[in-house]
C-alpha cells in the first residue's frame, strides 16, 4: 500500500511539475516572441536613421569641399531632416544609440554654425578680416568634422552589432 501510494504521489507530483515546466516554458517562449517583435520594428528604423545619417554625412563632406551657399542650404535641409527621423523614432532606437545620435546631430549642427561662418567672413572684403582668422575657422571646423566621423563610425559598429543580434 505504501507503494502504492508513493507511486501516485510520484505521478501526482510529475505531473505538476510538468505543468509548471510548460508554463514556464510557454512564458518565456511568449517573452521572446514579444522581443523578436519589437526587434523586427527597430530594423526598419535603424535603417531608415542610417541611410539619412550617410545622406547627411555626404552633404557634410561636400559643404566641406566646396563652402557656399547653395551646399550649405542641402546640409541644412539633410540636417533637419534626419534629426526628425531620428526624434520621430525614438522610441525605438536603443538607449546608448539615442544618446550618440542626438551628440552627433549637435555636432553637425556645430559644424554648419562653423561652415555659415566661414562663408560669411569669406563674402565681406574688410580689412580687418585676415587670413589667420579664416584660417582659425577652418581649423575648427576639421576639428568638428573630424568629431562627426569618429561618432558616425561608432554609431556604425553600434547600428551593426544591434542588427547581428536581430
Amino acid at each position: 500500500m505504501d507503494e502504492l501510494i508513493l507511486a501516485i504521489i510520484t505521478i501526482v507530483f510529475s505531473s505538476v511539475i510538468g505543468a509548471i515546466a510548460a508554463l514556464i516554458t510557454e512564458r518565456y517562449r511568449s517573452r521572446l516572441d514579444n522581443k523578436s517583435q519589437f526587434r523586427g520594428t527597430q530594423l526598419p528604423i535603424y535603417l531608415e536613421v542610417w541611410n539619412s545619417l550617410y545622406d547627411l554625412k555626404l552633404a557634410a563632406d561636400q559643404l566641406w569641399k566646396i563652402a557656399n551657399v547653395e551646399y550649405l542650404q542641402r546640409f541644412v535641409e539633410q540636417l533637419k531632416n534626419t534629426e526628425s527621423k531620428i526624434n520621430r523614432n525614438i522610441l525605438l532606437i536603443e538607449e546608448n544609440n539615442k544618446t550618440e545620435l542626438l551628440k552627433l546631430i549637435q555636432t553637425f549642427w556645430d559644424f554648419q554654425v562653423g561652415k555659415k561662418t566661414l562663408i560669411q567672413l569669406r563674402e565681406r572684403v574688410v580689412e580687418d578680416i585676415t587670413n589667420q582668422m579664416i584660417q582659425s575657422i577652418i581649423d575648427l571646423n576639421q576639428q568638428t568634422k573630424n568629431e562627426y566621423e569618429k561618432l558616425i563610425g561608432k554609431i556604425e559598429q553600434s547600428f551593426r552589432e544591434r542588427l547581428r543580434t536581430k
